[in-house]
């Protein structure tokens, strides 16, 4: 894929992308000194800080002995007005998910910082956009830069501490979700046909969960929607491999 089919728009949120421009702050995300990565997941779940800057909530599903541990922030995206002023309260949709994606930073942040983290999973980058993406970030390029900023959020930025941001689902996945939202607008998932959960979620999910699977590191963050879980294919792997998984859901604050 070649830089103007990335700035046409091959990073997609998962419904629609932000429109407004949000301008590059390098120096928001210096790199800070590493700590070292425990290897002791079941240490590493019960240490885990209840506590984190940007969260709201912080739920820990924890398997004993598990190899494995992945960390879910659940992020937020432009909709339609009307359905997240009716859900989120007053205030302006724009306003709403910048404060949210702005915590979500944080969060990500955080969690890179102290478990010695390369990587972040992030709903909306495809394969064919993962390289272009992370070559903009080493090579400084404003331009693609802020296109992801104004179409994947805040969370973009964290490609200044040199975090690779890898792609968590397909582009003909991402496109059949968004056919699908746009048949009846955005709504809860339960409000959905058992046929739109599974093109708009379960599908998605399910290759979110494999390409995080795909890798070696028993630490995996990922900022996806607040409406996606990975508890179904997470019991699912449980039930049928001896090398167990355990789960954080990190649920960002809408405060300032």
């Amino acid at each position: 894929m070649n830089r103007r089919t990335f700035l046409d728009g091959i990073i997609k949120t998962a419904i629609v992308s932000t429109t407004s421009t949000i301008i590059a702050d390098k120096e928001y995300c210096n790199r800070k000194e590493k700590t070292v990565l425990q290897t002791d997941m079941d240490d590493i779940c019960a240490t885990f800080p209840l506590k984190i800057p940007g969260a709201k909530r912080i739920e820990k599903i924890v398997t004993e002995r598990s190899e494995y541990c992945i960390i879910h922030i659940k992020t937020a995206h432009p909709s339609d007005d009307k359905y997240m002023v009716q859900r989120y309260g007053n205030g302006t949709v724009a306003e709403f998910v910048t404060r949210v994606q702005k915590n979500v930073l944080k969060i990500g942040t955080f969690i890179c910082q102290k478990y010695s983290l390369e990587n972040l999973y992030a709903e909306g980058v495809t394969l064919d956009s993962e390289q272009v993406l992370n070559d903009a970030f080493r090579n400084n390029d404003l331009e693609i830069i802020l296109q992801a900023l104004e179409q994947m959020g805040e969370i973009a930025r964290i490609g200044f501490l040199g975090i690779h941001i890898r792609a968590a689902e397909s582009e003909k996945l991402n496109e059949i979700a968004i056919s699908a939202v746009n048949e009846t607008g955005p709504k809860k998932r339960k409000e959905y046909t058992e046929d739109q959960q599974k093109k708009i979620f379960d599908d998605r999910e399910k290759e979110a969960f494999k390409r995080m699977m795909q890798e070696k590191d028993p630490l995996k963050l990922i900022a996806y929607g607040g409406e996606h879980t990975f508890r179904y294919e997470i019991e699912k792997w449980n039930t049928y491999h001896n090398q167990k998984i355990s789960l954080i859901e990190i649920t960002p604050s809408e405060d300032k």
